[in-house]
């Protein structure tokens, strides 16, 4: 009977390919949207709510975070294999 233990780190290369991407989309998406709010605001010379740039400056940064966490887990599970 085999009883080494085996620590598989990492993520899987599909499952973070897919992360990645769901995460660039994000960031992408999150991206565009405060810009246009600013310039929006900046062109009309009117004052930014925090609630208007709120929400896609969270989406880009939870696209950002998602999109590096799978770069680094598919590396760990590259580098382990």
């Amino acid at each position: 009977m085999d009883d080494t233990v085996s620590s598989n780190r990492g993520l899987d290369p599909l499952l973070g390919s897919f992360a990645f991407a769901i995460g660039t989309l994000l960031a992408l998406y999150g991206g565009t949207a405060f810009a246009a709010h600013v310039y929006r605001h900046a062109v009309a010379f009117d004052r930014l709510a925090f609630a208007d740039a709120f929400v896609p400056a969270l989406v880009f940064v939870v696209g950002v975070s998602v999109a590096f966490g799978a770069f680094v887990g598919v590396l760990l599970h590259v580098l382990q294999t």
